[in-house]
Parts: structure tokens; C-alpha cells; sequence
């Protein structure tokens, strides 16, 4: 901020008017009197005015320069606030960006998890459909342990001992089949919960998007 320098005058509130003596005496004639003295007095008069005016003006500029130092103290004090209120938010917009590159690292770890799934999932269909082979090789060999008993008696024994084998064989598979199915199920579960997150975590995405947008605005 410049300076303001005001000189203040130095002012003489007593005002002498010096009028020439009478050079006359009593009982002698009156002469004229001298005009020196008068117009010293009045040039004295008219300085006596101007520094008055120059004392308004010293105060008039006092008032202005009180005036504006406030104002300056008050523009001075603004800007330290809103410096302060800038860096606040400078550190909370860096925050929500560290926090948006970490939802960004989880959810590529959430990609990259669910294809693992996704593969794991594709694996299990194909050995179900390799256990279909199985099965139809039983039933066959059950049709023709069936056709066996028909044809004579003589076999009987041989062929429920056949059966029985078979019997296990195919509540094995049977079980074998439960617990793919039972697999498939949980991670069909799992699937669903992990897209469920995804999509949480991308509506959270945005919303801080949106925030951050709105802050830099």
C-alpha cells in the first residue's frame, strides 16, 4: 500500500491587525494616516484563511487515509480466509482423487476376478457335459443286463451283481452331479453378488465424479 503524507500547518488561531499610529497630537492638525500597517493585517487575514482551508484538508485526508486503512485490513483479512478455504478444498479434491484411483484399482481387481469366474464356470459346464457320456454308457449296459434276465434265469446272480456295481456307479455320478450342481449354484451366487458390488461401486464412481466436477467449478 503507498503512503499518504499530509503536512499538517502550522496555524495560528490568533489574528493581530496593526493599524497605523496617529501622527498627530492634541490641538495639533490631523493628518493621514499610513496604510502599511492595514494591508499587513490583511494579507496576515488571508493567510490565517488559507490555513484553515489546508487544516480541512489535513483532516478531510485523515479520515480518508483511517478510511482506507480499514479497508485495507478487511481486504487483507478476505484474502487470508478465502487462501485458507482454497486449500482446504485443494487437499479435499486431491482426497477424492486418491479415493477414486483406489475404487478404480478395486474394481479392476473385481474384472479380473469375476473372468476368473467367468472361466471357472465355462470349466464346470464342460466337465457336466462330460459326465452326460457316462451316464448314457450305463443306462445302455442296464438296458443290457435287462435283456440278460430275460433271456434265462442262469444269469440272474451275475447280473444283480452287475446291477449292484452299476447301482453304485450311477449314485455315485448322481452325487458327483449334485455337488457340480450344488458348485455351479454358488458360484452363479457368487457371480451376482460380485456384479451386485460392481454396480454399486460404479454409481459410487460417479457420484464422486459428479462431486468433484461441481468443486472445480
Amino acid at each position: 500500500m503507498k503512503s499518504i503524507a499530509v503536512r499538517r500547518p502550522s496555524l495560528s488561531r490568533t489574528m493581530v491587525l496593526s493599524y497605523a499610529s496617529p501622527s498627530h497630537t492634541l490641538g495639533m492638525p490631523i493628518s493621514r494616516p499610513h496604510t502599511t500597517g492595514f494591508k499587513a493585517a490583511k494579507s496576515r487575514s488571508v493567510s490565517v484563511l488559507k490555513a484553515q482551508e489546508d487544516y480541512e484538508m489535513y483532516q478531510s485526508a485523515s479520515k480518508q487515509l483511517e478510511t482506507l486503512t480499514k479497508s485495507l485490513k478487511n481486504l487483507k483479512k478476505k484474502k487470508d480466509d478465502l487462501m485458507a478455504s482454497n486449500e482446504g478444498l485443494q487437499q479435499q479434491i486431491a482426497s477424492y482423487i486418491q479415493e477414486s484411483q483406489n475404487i478404480k484399482r478395486n474394481q479392476e481387481k473385481l474384472h479380473n476376478e469375476s473372468l476368473r469366474i467367468s472361466k471357472q464356470t465355462i470349466k464346470l459346464e464342460m466337465e457336466r457335459y462330460s459326465l452326460k457320456k457316462p451316464i448314457l454308457v450305463i443306462e445302455k449296459e442296464i438296458r443290457s443286463l435287462d435283456q440278460d434276465i430275460i433271456n434265462g434265469e442262469n444269469t440272474r446272480k451275475n447280473v444283480q451283481e452287475k446291477q449292484e456295481s452299476v447301482n453304485k456307479e450311477v449314485n455315485k455320478l448322481k452325487n458327483e452331479i449334485k455337488l457340480v450342481k450344488a458348485k455351479l449354484k454358488e458360484e452363479e451366487q457368487e457371480k451376482s453378488r460380485i456384479y451386485g458390488q460392481n454396480d454399486m461401486i460404479l454409481e459410487e464412481i460417479e457420484a464422486l465424479r459428479r462431486e468433484i466436477e461441481m468443486l472445480r467449478s
